[in-house]
């Protein structure tokens, strides 16, 4: 989004939090870190808040990422991984359903009530490569 965008969107329903600012996720932490950095800063100019949750861009993850995002101060993180989040969850690899056009009503509804944690679905791999 732009500054533009993200000026007119309303602040009580719509929160900007981190992605990693060129859609990347190096496996170099030094590179990571600056990711995040860049991301936080932009959205802190944009919006005058200090992002803390993250989102894995195409979901990818590594096994280094959490302790690195703890670090940088990120509380949460959303993958790719299907499911429902619980108390046991790592806060920096929460699952969650990806909602697009292909999802059918009925499904997105089993997700809201919770159903659709006790059907079998295929794993989805999403590791960075190396």
């Amino acid at each position: 989004m732009s500054p533009d965008d993200v000026s007119t969107l309303p602040r009580d329903l719509i929160d900007v939090q981190l992605h990693t600012h060129r859609h990347r996720v190096p496996t170099d932490r030094a590179l990571f870190e600056r990711e995040i950095r860049e991301n936080r800063e932009a959205i802190r100019g944009m919006t005058s808040e200090s992002a803390t949750h993250f989102c894995y861009p195409s979901g990818v993850t590594n096994p280094a990422f959490p302790q690195w995002l703890r670090e940088l101060d990120v509380v949460s993180a959303t993958t790719c991984y299907p499911g429902i989040a619980s108390p046991s969850s790592d806060p920096l690899l929460l699952p969650r359903l990806i909602d697009t056009t292909n999802v059918a009503d009925i499904e997105f509804e089993s997700w809201l009530t919770g159903a659709s944690a006790f059907l079998p679905r295929r794993r989805v791999r999403a590791n960075a490569p190396g």
